[in-house]
């Protein structure tokens, strides 16, 4: 009785192991999301990204735009922190030994201008796979305004800065970085001299930005911090005085 026992024992463990080995083996998706491939090779699903890229740039208090501001705002005595309570902003303005890896906002800026590239070389890359050449011109225009702003951010704010985006990747100095920001922009204004932007692409991301202005205009602005004098001249002379650009936000 006492062997017949421990052998029921010893099937019902066995069972027990199998049945949560396949458990641990399957793979849940969601029929309701898309998965990245379809995301990729999709004109509406790489629309998707890059607007995303817009939002995640300039929105929240985690957004690139909000913590690259502050952190220099704080740093230079631009701008003063009358809550005490925040912490993160308050060591900034101490400086020195206060400012350390952990300070939320100088994770902000690495972490989501990193992000960013990501995002957006995912755009740029599957984008000239599109049949519609002036839609994918637009969307490799568009993504290239936020990759060189995250590009430049860094840049700005770190003596080195990553060469690529994964990992085990090598550094280079800022100055490499801003040309990288450079090479991004060249790349962008290269693709809408032989495509221009279709008006169906305009129409489906948030009015505001004038995409070849502000591609100039962030040339102009990295070339001069690489100290390259005259090609930041020459690309300064590309920008239209009279149209302006601007993130558009709701109405509160």
């Amino acid at each position: 009785m006492k062997n017949l026992k421990s052998k029921y024992i010893g099937y019902a463990f066995l069972l027990t192991t199998v049945a949560f080995s396949s458990a641990c083996n399957k793979e849940y998706l969601n029929p309701n999301a898309a998965t990245a491939d379809e995301v990729l090779t999709s004109a509406k699903g790489l629309t998707g990204v890059t607007v995303g890229l817009q939002k995640n740039y300039s929105t929240t208090r985690a957004g690139v735009l909000y913590a690259s501001i502050t952190l220099n705002g704080l740093t230079t005595n631009e701008l003063i922190s009358i809550n005490t309570g925040n912490t993160n902003e308050e060591r900034l303005v101490a400086g020195g030994v206060q400012v350390d890896g952990t300070n939320t906002i100088l994770l902000n800026v690495w972490a989501g201008a990193n992000k960013i590239i990501f995002d957006a070389d995912n755009v740029i890359n599957n984008a000239a796979n599109l049949p519609d050449k002036n839609y994918a011109a637009g969307l490799i225009a568009h993504a290239s305004i936020f990759k060189a702003l995250a590009l430049g951010n860094l840049s700005e704010y770190w003596e080195q800065v990553p060469s690529g985006i994964g990992q085990n990747v090598s550094f280079v100095s800022r100055v490499d970085g801003f040309n990288k920001a450079i090479a991004t922009i060249d790349n962008a204004l290269a693709a809408i001299a032989a495509n221009s932007i279709s008006t169906s692409f305009a129409g489906n991301i948030p009015a505001g930005i004038d995409i070849p202005n502000t591609l100039n205009a962030l040339k102009a602005r990295y070339a001069l911090f690489a100290g390259n004098y005259a090609l930041a001249l020459t690309a300064a002379n590309a920008v239209d005085l009279t149209k302006r650009s601007a993130f558009t936000y709701d109405a509160l």
